[in-house]
């Protein structure tokens, strides 16, 4: 799996060049672990098979966030024996785990149906219900203009348009570098 450049700007996973993050205090470069210790933590990248879903944290807040993204039933399970679609929600619950306040979900609907998708849209609202940030990198764009309060367009790691989504979805420049022009 690929890492988002968001992804790669806070977690620090490779070096970055350009740009910086903020999560209360300018967070750029900053290890992994220090921030899970402060409670930025971003979604993980490959699970754990050899543990089962409720054995992932301490069991009364795994039970919760387990219920939250819909896998209450699946708590004994181990991850190895779950469907793509449960994988993805085990990952968007790992990072849940440690409260953070900024949450980075790559592709969080990717290999979903319609069906599916829907119930990672409305996992995503729930989060932010709970006062997480949440930032989306998807090639989704009808759940992108659904989930949004903001939209960042890039087209070959540049930006090309910011604003809300009805903005977004009327800008020349994002018309002409994803539908293309006659």
């Amino acid at each position: 799996m690929k890492d988002s450049a968001a992804e790669t700007l806070v977690s620090a996973i490779r070096a970055v060049h350009a740009g910086q993050a903020w999560v209360d205090r300018e967070i750029t470069g900053t290890l992994l672990e220090e921030l899970a210790h402060r409670g930025h933590t971003p979604e993980g990248a490959s699970s754990q098979p050899q543990l089962t879903a409720r054995e992932s944290e301490i069991e009364a807040r795994a039970l919760r966030i387990l219920s939250l993204v819909g896998l209450e039933a699946s708590a004994r399970r181990w991850a190895a024996d779950l469907v793509w679609t449960e994988r993805q929600l085990v990952q968007i619950a790992r990072a849940l785990i440690a409260a953070p306040k900024l949450l980075l979900l790559d592709e969080p609907a990717s290999g979903m149906g319609a069906k599916e998708m829907e119930k990672v849209e409305d996992i995503i609202r729930n989060i932010r219900e709970m006062g997480v940030t949440v930032v989306v990198v998807s090639h989704d764009v009808k759940m992108l203009m659904n989930l949004s309060d903001g939209v960042t367009v890039l087209n070959f790691g540049k930006r090309i348009a910011e604003g809300v989504p009805e903005q977004i979805q009327k800008d020349p420049r994002v018309l002409e570098a994803y539908l293309g022009t006659e």
